[in-house]
Formats: C-alpha cells, sequence, structure tokens
C-alpha cells in the first residue's frame, strides 16, 4: 500500500472523528491567525499544506479565502463534497509545488513529520514560496523529545518527528519566528491522562497549556512565524 492509499483509509475511518489533541492544535493555531490582519479583510487567503479530511480547512474560512492541498486522491475527492466553499487540490509536498496566486497564510496540522528527514525542508519551502511578503506560517509538529520519554505508540508510514530545536532551526532558515512552544501534556497513568483529558478540557484549553507552554514539555510544538519584508 502507497502512503496515498494508506492516508484513503485512514482518513475514511476518522471521518467525522475528532480527538483531543486534534481539537487543542486546532484551538492554538486558530489563535495564532487571530493575531494577524486576517480580520475585516475579505481578500485574505489561506493556504493548507496536508489537510487531510479538510476539517482544519473548514474552521479557516471564518477568516478568509481557503485553499487546502493533500497527498490522498479519494480523501481530496470526498472533501470537496463535504466542503465545496473550499478549493481542495492534490499535492505532493515533499516536491515543489507552485500556485497561481500567493497567499497571506500557510498552515500545517502535524503533517512535516511524515516527510522523511531529507524532504522535510521541501515542505517549509513550500510554504515560504506560496506566502506573500509579510504572510505568515503556523505550523504544528508532534515533540521528539515528549513522545519518547512518553513512549508514544506510531502507526503511520513514515514518522521523522523533530525536536523543538529541530523544527526551529528548520523554519528559521526561511522565516523570522514569532513564537515557538508546546502544548498537550500526558500524565503517566492512563486513567488519570484520559480522566483529565474528558472531564477538564476547559481547564486545559485555558489554563494548563499555558503552564506547558512555559516548560516546553508538551506532546506537539507550535511555530508561528512570519515571511521576512525583502530589504
Amino acid at each position: 500500500m502507497n502512503h496515498s492509499d494508506f492516508y484513503d483509509v485512514f482518513f475514511k475511518k476518522i471521518r467525522h472523528k475528532i480527538n483531543f489533541t486534534t481539537r487543542i492544535l486546532i484551538h492554538e493555531i486558530l489563535n495564532c491567525v487571530k493575531k494577524t490582519d486576517s480580520r475585516g479583510n475579505p481578500d485574505f487567503r489561506i493556504l493548507e499544506l496536508g489537510c487531510g479530511r479538510g476539517l482544519l480547512a473548514a474552521k479557516l474560512l471564518r477568516f478568509g479565502k481557503v485553499k487546502a492541498v493533500d497527498l490522498a486522491e479519494k480523501t481530496i475527492e470526498d472533501n470537496r463534497k463535504f466542503y465545496p466553499e473550499i478549493e481542495f487540490e492534490v499535492a505532493d509536498l515533499s516536491k515543489p509545488i507552485r500556485f497561481d496566486t500567493q497567499f497571506d497564510m500557510v498552515v500545517s496540522m502535524e503533517v512535516i513529520e511524515h516527510l522523511p528527514y531529507n524532504l522535510q525542508e521541501q515542505l517549509i519551502k513550500n510554504a515560504y514560496d506560496s506566502l506573500k511578503t509579510g504572510g505568515h506560517l503556523i505550523l504544528t509538529t508532534p515533540n521528539k523529545t515528549a513522545q519518547q520519554e512518553h513512549k508514544i505508540k506510531l502507526f503511520q508510514p513514515i514518522e521523522d518527528h523533530l525536536t523543538v530545536q529541530e523544527i526551529e532551526k528548520l523554519v528559521a532558515k526561511y522565516f523570522v519566528i514569532i513564537n515557538i512552544f508546546t502544548v498537550i501534556y500526558r500524565f503517566k497513568s492512563r486513567f488519570i491522562d484520559i480522566l483529565w483529558k474528558r472531564l477538564f478540557y476547559f481547564i486545559n484549553i485555558y489554563w494548563f497549556q499555558n503552564f506547558i507552554k512555559k516548560k516546553n514539555c508538551g506532546l506537539h510544538t507550535v511555530v508561528f512565524a512570519k515571511k521576512a519584508e525583502i530589504s
């Protein structure tokens, strides 16, 4: 089974599901979007690299026009039926991609780690080339250090995770980093971890996540960056 087929099957299984991690990551991404000049700009354009089933792309519609790309062809076809107001396109992010227009923002949620280490820079370069000068990049990826510490089970074809320092160094080659932090803590006791996430979701978002950001001990890294002005 090639990667496109794997993700077509995977996304079909989770099409209507949203787990704790995804909810938190989307919440943090939208918070970053709100810090830009997207509000009140009818021409604001957003590109999502690696959109999967289109869940985040649908959330981004409130801020502007959205184009979303992914490797999984059948998933893209299904996305067009579920979200006709979004422009979906099949694209391989490990290769150079070009669009007819440039975007105000590029977002990529939990994608770069599914490219081999030697091809991850291409995703960052694709984001850079797709953005207008002064545009923003918002990217999330598993924090390798915390993932290994908690022995997180991996199941996707490629799981080339990055430490906070590694993703920071990679993004900084092309962007000015505004903020980089981690989110989502995992308790060693599975029972406590499940109980905490199910019963205290809002505490997680509005208090506990702020603590995790300061300690940099979260399972996932969020990068908020800007394409530098041309001097």
